[in-house]
């Protein structure tokens, strides 16, 4: 398998939590206003499952930017029975996307404090979860998981998920969830994500949109003359424009197939004059090796064009709307 870009892009990678946060910031700003049980009920529910949307759609983010990874970390430790009974399955996505659904699958379905260590083992962040904040957090979960199946009546699952937090809540008691109480858990769950938030920032301060375009581009021509994207991009300032050389040029200087794939680049990127576009026939006359390699990064272009927003090399490899 070969290569493929990293597409990661910093901004990406945290607007998931920088969206929760925001929408966790405005249950705060009614809460005062509000004291239906039903409703303030409802408003713990909806808190919880804005802590797992954050941290699941970051880790999801994170692995459709960087497949091989996630690829290579899942082929590692995958039981091979597994992969013979989803052979079909597997035959009719292919191996890679197989593997990272398999491993997207498998963050979602685990309890919440697997969810944010798999999200910092990923990343290489660190987050801490031996304080007090996370042992509220963490009451917050089984009180969430309290009121869904048991009406808020503690048991003993109650108390084994609660942790210490739990000792002051007596067996067979029902448990009241105020507006105090949602206020302040959702004030320690907006203190973890802006720290994760900041965390992942730093990390990944050089992860630009620019350089995953570079990535994308490098990827297709090898860094090879005429294709060197500092010489064929202008990347200063917020307009980003091509300034290489003309097709004219491309042509006289580089292989039929480095010409389609070029076409193809400009073609979806909307520039007037996309190259000459008879050269794609080209790519399927080479010995078998030569059209596997280049028919695959052209997949590969055509794919990332269907799944990846580049408006403006404004790079969304995971997008929630689509």
């Amino acid at each position: 398998m070969s290569t493929k870009p990293d597409l990661l892009v910093k901004d990406n990678l945290v607007r998931h939590l920088s969206s929760k946060i925001e929408k966790l910031k405005g249950i705060s700003n009614i809460i005062s206003t509000i004291d239906e049980t039903p409703i303030l009920d409802s408003l713990l529910a909806i808190a919880v499952s804005y802590y797992e949307a954050a941290i699941v759609d970051t880790v999801r983010e994170y692995a459709y930017a960087k497949p091989d990874e996630i690829y290579e970390l899942m082929l590692q430790k995958f039981d091979k029975k597994v992969l013979y009974n989803d052979r079909e399955e597997i035959r009719s996505k292919g191996l890679d996307e197989y593997m990272i659904e398999a491993f997207l699958d498998k963050v979602a379905y685990g309890d919440n404090k697997t969810k944010i260590k798999k999200l910092a083992e990923l990343t290489g962040i660190e987050v801490n979860l031996e304080n007090e904040r996370w042992e509220r957090i963490l009451e917050m979960f089984a009180r969430r998981n309290c009121l869904i199946h048991n009406d808020l009546i503690v048991n003993n699952t109650y108390f084994k998920q609660a942790g210490q937090k739990a000792e002051n809540i007596s067996q067979g008691k029902k448990i009241t969830i105020t507006g105090q109480y949602i206020s302040d858990r959702i004030e320690d769950l907006n203190s973890l994500f802006g720290e994760v938030k900041n965390s992942l920032d730093i990390a990944y301060q050089d992860k630009t949109h620019v350089a995953a375009i570079k990535e994308l581009w490098d990827y297709l021509f090898d860094n090879h003359y005429p294709f060197i994207f500092e010489d064929c991009w202008n990347t200063e300032g917020n307009l980003i424009t091509y300034k290489g050389p003309s097709p004219e040029e491309i042509q006289e200087s580089s292989s039929p197939r480095m010409v389609c794939l070029f076409s193809a680049w400009m073609s979806f990127f909307g520039y007037a004059y996309n190259g000459d576009l008879k050269y794609f026939s080209t790519i399927f006359y080479l010995n078998a090796k030569d059209r596997k390699m280049y028919t695959k990064k052209l997949k590969y272009l055509m794919d990332s064009f269907e799944k990846v927003d580049f408006q403006w090399f404004g790079v969304q490899v995971y997008n929630k709307s689509s």
